[in-house]
């Protein structure tokens, strides 16, 4: 794996203004706290958003009730879709990303992340190479290259999230940034 240094950017093209009903068909990707270290991502099918996150795992959680929290809570949020399979079929892949997310009880320190589905997802499903992607901002230059991004539109972002080049920068971490975060959470919570 590339060493990163603070000089590495990764970023998604916006290519779109938001619309929420684009949401309710195809296959997307959601980063939730997309500037925060770590992001939180989940999936998206057809209108269900499912994730794993510290509390457990979300099923087919309808996207207009995660947009309606994304909405009153004022939170940071990208979603990108992804072209259909060349073959499998998208209620297939809705299946098998359950199935990864429910492989782990929650996110938990040494055993999983949110992004520890997706990424299972994507080296089955897209074969990539799971050394290519230990973090969430490895997945998406590996997507671009396989040209499976299709548009990408923001919620609740502005002029400093988005360059003028319409670029959204993820925040780059390291393991120690995410063993942080989760035991902030554990200790804030009592989780």
């Amino acid at each position: 794996m590339e060493q990163i240094t603070t000089n590495t950017k990764f970023h998604i093209t916006i290519t779109q203004q938001f619309n929420d009903n684009k949401l309710l068909r195809g296959m997307w990707i959601v980063l939730i706290n997309a500037k925060r270290i770590p992001p939180h991502v989940g999936m998206i099918f057809n209108g269900k958003y499912n994730s794993l996150n510290i509390t457990g795992q979300e099923i087919d959680i309808n996207v207009l009730a995660l947009l309606k929290r994304i909405e009153v809570q004022k939170i940071k949020a990208v979603f990108i879709k992804l072209k259909p399979h060349p073959v499998f079929s998208l209620d297939y892949l809705c299946e098998h990303f359950k199935i990864q997310v429910k492989k782990y009880p929650r996110v938990d320190n040494g055993s999983a992340t949110c992004f520890t589905p997706v990424k299972n997802f994507f080296v089955e499903n897209h074969a990539l190479l799971e050394s290519d992607i230990e973090y969430l901002y490895h997945l998406f230059p590996q997507l671009y290259a396989q040209e499976v991004i299709t548009e990408s539109f923001t919620v609740n972002c502005d002029e400093q999230d988005i360059d003028e080049e319409n670029k959204f920068y993820l925040p780059v971490y390291t393991k120690q940034n995410i063993e942080d975060k989760l035991n902030h959470i554990h200790r804030e919570y009592h989780i």
